[in-house]
């Protein structure tokens, strides 16, 4: 394992007094994160197992006939379908804190807290980068529409850093067009990447909609709540998690780039998960394995644990998840892909 383990040189963790009060680090916000905020989690006891789903014309049929004198009701088949299997996989990283580095550290520099900071958000990138695969893509849904600079046709649109094009115009439409294929309902949360956003916080038509209520002391500000109004859904949720995609390891150089891209997602997610609610997608998340034994773990299928490795004189950290994240209804999204530039 350890030849594996790059760690810091006992020189690098030792803080110079006239820099005691003085620490950096770059963090992102775990709000940046989208994968546990749009679809529901579910805990479950077992690695793997089956969940029910029903055909699309279960609740849209009449099936009604007339009953004549003395005669029983028609039966009709309970239309379920119970063979759509999860497995939720097992990922996890460790990493060790070596005596002689615990020997040199100052006050200010926690290193437990830092391994666990840094465990998590190792967790959390890869957890979203798997939300996005899963859900958040070309392909992926019934419904496709497509961002181009110019002259759009068909199920293209015009993407939105240019003037000429109308976002609000764009998702009414995506939404109307979905309505049929939801079942009778309409998509209540939107996702988008920040790329998105930005563009959106300060597109004329969008500001045009709002400057009204200005005032000199009170200019117009663009906030998610008035696009969720503009837009007609419950909620908006901006994908802003990043990673570094530059190769693992020693490097000199770090390369950033947002996770979720420059896509939009209209979402129909019900209130709460139940076996008669249409829902996207859902997360399911092996508590019945990381609630066992020692270590702390949340509901979203993570947990972090420690131990004591004598054979290398130091502390073990390990984060572990167990999830598996599963699209269940590709009638309740539809994506706009590269709705800018």
């Amino acid at each position: 394992m350890a030849a594996n383990v790059i760690s810091p040189l006992p020189s690098a963790v030792h803080v110079n007094r006239p820099m005691t009060n003085m620490s950096l680090a770059y963090m992102q916000a775990q709000s940046n994160f989208v994968a546990n905020q749009v679809f529901p989690t579910i805990p479950v006891v077992k690695q793997s197992d089956f969940y029910f789903s029903f055909p699309k014309g279960t609740f849209y049929k009449n099936k009604m006939k007339p009953r004549g004198l003395s005669e029983e009701s028609p039966l009709i088949a309970f239309g379920v379908q119970s063979e759509t299997p999860y497995n939720c996989v097992v990922k996890s990283v460790a990493e060790p804190v070596d005596d002689r580095l615990r020997a040199n550290v100052d006050d200010p520099i926690q290193i437990d807290r830092i391994v666990s900071l840094q465990l998590t958000m190792s967790d959390l990138i890869e957890r979203e980068s798997r939300w996005i695969a899963a859900f958040f893509g070309a392909s992926i849904w019934t419904g496709d529409y497509t961002g181009v600079s110019a002259s759009p046709s068909g199920s293209q649109f015009l993407q939105w850093d240019n003037s000429a094009s109308d976002p609000i115009v764009d998702v009414v439409n995506a939404k109307a067009r979905a309505f049929l294929a939801m079942g009778g309902v309409e998509p209540n949360v939107m996702v988008m990447g920040k790329p998105v956003f930005d563009i959106l916080l300060q597109h004329p038509d969008i500001i045009d909609r709002i400057k009204y209520g200005q005032t000199p002391g009170s200019p117009a500000m663009v906030t998610k709540e008035m696009l969720a109004a503009l837009f007609g859904v419950d909620r908006i949720v901006v994908a802003s998690a990043i990673q570094d995609t530059s190769v693992d390891g020693p490097a000199t150089t770090t390369t950033l780039a947002y996770i979720a891209g420059k896509h939009v997602g209209l979402f129909y997610v019900p209130p709460s998960p139940g076996l008669m609610q249409m829902a996207p997608g859902y997360t399911f998340a092996w508590n019945g394995y990381l609630g066992l034994g020692s270590g702390s773990y949340n509901a979203m299928g993570s947990r972090i644990r420690n131990w004591r490795q004598e054979s290398i004189r130091s502390d073990v950290f390990e984060i572990e998840s167990a999830v598996d994240m599963k699209l269940v209804c590709a009638d309740a999204g539809t994506m706009l892909l590269s709705a800018v530039a």
